[in-house]
């Protein structure tokens, strides 16, 4: 997968693992809102450096509805991820408007992705 095929659109990209407890607490959060948002945002997870067999039943008991993509490690690096969950906005024009590392409170998953949105 790769960035340019979303050429157009706002991404919201949120980096996680299966053993965050602050990623656990925010992923719900982050589901509910996008049924409001998938017209408008493409939301992508990003697992950071596990196997498909852990990622599955995550993604599975969190009922998470958008794209989510095994990083064995390049994206961390590329994106300078050092803490989970790690979350990036970018506008349409691939600028990045947001990064939050750390727990996102629903106010600031609201906040980020109304930087993105035309």
């Amino acid at each position: 997968m790769s960035l340019q095929q979303f050429r157009g659109k706002p991404v919201f990209l949120n980096a996680f693992a299966t053993w965050c407890p602050p990623c656990k607490e925010e992923l719900p959060e982050i589901v509910q809102r996008y049924p409001r948002y998938k017209d408008k945002v493409v939301f992508i997870g990003i697992d950071e450096q596990e196997d498909a067999e852990l990622v599955k039943p995550f993604v599975k008991r969190f009922k998470i509805p958008y794209r989510v993509v095994l990083d064995p490690g390049p994206m961390a690096e590329s994106y300078d991820i050092t803490s989970l969950p790690e979350s990036f906005f970018i506008d349409k024009t691939g600028v990045v408007r947001a990064i939050y590392r750390g727990f996102m409170t629903p106010d600031v998953i609201e906040k980020n992705l109304g930087k993105v949105l035309p």
